[in-house]
């Protein structure tokens, strides 16, 4: 997830491409921002179906970019380009831990 203003990127580890397993990390990961959090744009993706109970959860609303659209979300698409360098495509992520996120996420903000 990446936020437009301050660009801050937060790396989360998801073991499938699951709705109930994408919001609860989302919302995990947000809640201490909740304050802050006015919008979230989603891809199309199903795993973003829960969107509404997201939403409700944190007090912000969603959007969804139009499909095949990836320049409405441009920052984050760069940013998963920039993590693309550690985790390839063809890389398995079930087996991927917050602290290897955590640590791909301090050497993107270094430029590394």
């Amino acid at each position: 997830m990446t936020e437009r203003v301050s660009k801050l990127n937060l790396v989360i580890p998801i073991v499938r491409k699951e709705a109930e397993l994408t919001k609860e990390a989302i919302i995990r990961a947000l809640k201490p921002f909740a304050a802050w959090v006015h919008t979230i744009t989603f891809d199309n993706g199903q795993e973003f179906c829960k969107h509404t109970e997201i939403a409700k959860t944190l007090g912000g609303e969603t959007y969804f970019a139009k499909p095949y659209h990836g320049w409405e979300r441009g920052l984050n698409e760069n940013h998963n380009g920039l993590l693309r360098q550690y985790f390839l495509k063809q890389s398995p992520l079930d087996k991927v831990t917050q602290q290897v996120c955590h640590h791909c996420e301090a050497y993107k903000k270094l430029g590394y």
